[in-house]
């Protein structure tokens, strides 16, 4: 029996003229991705867009990624959930045409689209499906306890929504461009509709590590014919595999970084889904993800104490010195000043970390990002407890705090168990900071600079070596400023990863969507 559900109260209140404009202004009727004659526009599908929505660099990467292409003049539109915060941080959203139906297995849903009243046109359209019963919640993934249960249901809603909401808005060629496991049912159900009535997809695997694992009794409530559980489509050690179902099913499959792509085809990189990406071949490619130079500039950047550049060095002291009294550490130019500035979690490296004997007994001064798991973050605590002049952790640092940490810090620690993007070492890079990271995934692809200080094993003890070299580094004041220099003329943009995605969506309308 299908469940029938009112449109929400606040599609109906907004006027549907602005919207209107708001369609007109943001779509370019030009576009220098084509399909012959034809301008194609980008669709981008993701739970997250930054500053919107979002919880991590999946939002980050999409936005910047969404932005540049728009801003090079490609049709970019990209849709995702209309969460409570969007909600209540953007009143002025508008609908963007009628309410419709969206059906999932035996539910039928009402669901509306919520669009900016009068965006730039140089920006992407940012559309918001707004389904309060979905979306409409405290976190966007989960609560402080646990993920939401239902999240395979709410996104699938989001991929079929999507798939329907291209098609009432866009009239030539369009690429769905899908993003990490919570979109990865748009290639599926694009693959579901038919030869003849599909539109190519690409999908980009942020993180391998979450993939969105469903009982195969919970098939039918995502839309999804059980003929699927088998496994050359979403069957996975007798789960149902929505990762491994879109990169079986996207014409074109993405990694965040040709060193990451080449793990993930590894046994030992590949998170139980190498044989999937080894399979797709040529399909599967490694792109970088950029940093949005102008938006990542310690020289005109407002969240910073003191704003700073390749010509003006010394001024970033300042920030060192900001950062020390924010943490109530002693404010010394000449004691180092090691940042770990990612969520404490294994993935990140915190465990090897927080067992760093350099760390723990240096005299180095250390700042911890007071996020991530509750024992790891329980542990940085108690070691900065017992050494409150030379330790300290961040509470819930936000982009604003991460951008003051990046800017302060001499060393930033970055010990990565797996490292799919690397963006938060070229940010720190750019902000002038001397990275010490693990070399894995995109680490592999950074630079090879005085900057950038690698390890390799997993463990405390190769990290503390790579962290006592950059520390005997910092006593010597000339050569770290040119290190310091280096960092901060590291080229950032998204140019090539525009040129290699619009690669990807020229491969993908060549073969049609994938069968």
């Amino acid at each position: 029996m299908s469940a029938r559900k009112k449109a929400p109260a606040r599609a109906k209140a907004a006027p549907r003229a602005a919207a209107a404009r708001a369609k007109a202004a943001v779509v370019p009727t030009a576009s220098p991705l084509k399909v012959g004659d034809r301008g194609v526009t980008i669709v981008h599908v993701s739970a997250e867009v930054a500053p919107w929505s979002r919880v991590g660099e999946l939002g980050d990467a999409v936005a910047g990624l969404a932005h540049a292409q728009a801003l090079a003049g490609r049709a970019v539109m990209v849709i995702a959930p209309a969460t409570r915060r969007v909600l209540a941080t953007h009143p002025g959203l508008v609908p963007v045409g009628e309410p419709f139906d969206v059906t999932v297995g035996e539910r039928t849903e009402v669901v509306a689209l919520l669009g900016e009243a009068d965006p730039a046109a140089d920006a992407p359209w940012l559309l918001f499906v707004d389904h309060r019963a979905s979306f409409d919640r405290d976190g966007l993934y989960g609560d402080e306890h646990a993920p939401y249960a239902d999240n395979p249901e709410r996104f699938a809603l989001l991929a079929h929504a999507a798939s329907i909401a291209v098609r009432r808005l866009v009239s030539g060629p369009a690429v769905l461009h899908a993003h990490d496991w919570h979109a990865a049912l748009v290639p599926v159900v694009e693959h579901l509709r038919g030869e003849g009535d599909r539109l190519p997809s690409v999908l980009t695997v942020h993180d391998a590590s979450f993939q969105g694992h469903v009982r195969p009794d919970r098939m039918a409530a995502l839309g999804l014919p059980g003929a699927l559980f088998r496994p050359d489509a979403l069957e996975w050690y007798g789960h149902v595999n929505l990762l491994k179902g879109g990169a079986t099913f996207a014409a074109q499959v993405v990694a965040t970084s040709p060193a990451h792509a080449a793990e993930l085809c590894s046994q030992q990189g590949g998170f139980g889904l190498d044989g999937v990406f080894r399979h797709r071949g040529e399909a599967f490619s490694g792109i970088a993800d950029g940093l949005d130079a102008t938006s990542w500039n310690p020289a005109t950047d407002a969240a910073i104490t003191t704003r700073f550049g390749p010509g003006t060095i010394a001024d970033r002291a300042k920030n060192k010195a900001a950062l020390q009294r924010a943490a109530r550490l002693p404010v010394r130019a000449r004691t180092p000043l090691v940042v770990v500035p990612v969520p404490l979690t294994r993935r990140s490296g915190a465990t090897i970390a927080i067992g760093s004997t350099v760390l723990r007994t240096g005299g180095a001064q250390v700042v911890f990002g007071g996020a991530g798991d509750r024992d790891l973050l329980a542990a940085a605590r108690v070691m900065a407890e017992a050494q409150p002049g030379r330790m300290a952790v961040i509470p819930d640092p936000d982009e604003r705090v991460e951008r003051r940490l990046l800017a302060g810090a001499d060393i930033v620690l970055l010990p990565s168990l797996h490292e799919p993007s690397g963006m938060l070492a070229s940010r720190a890079l750019r902000y002038g900071a001397v990275i010490v990271v693990r070399n894995t995934g995109a680490h592999h692809d950074l630079p090879d600079m005085d900057a950038v200080v690698r390890f390799q094993p997993f463990d405390a003890a190769a990290l503390d070596r790579a962290l006592d070299a950059a520390l005997a580094a910092f006593e010597e004041k000339g050569a770290w400023t040119a290190r310091v220099k280096g960092a901060l003329t590291l080229p950032a943009g998204w140019d090539d990863a525009v040129a290699a995605y619009d690669a990807r969506y020229l491969a993908a309308l060549a073969s049609g969507a994938a069968a």
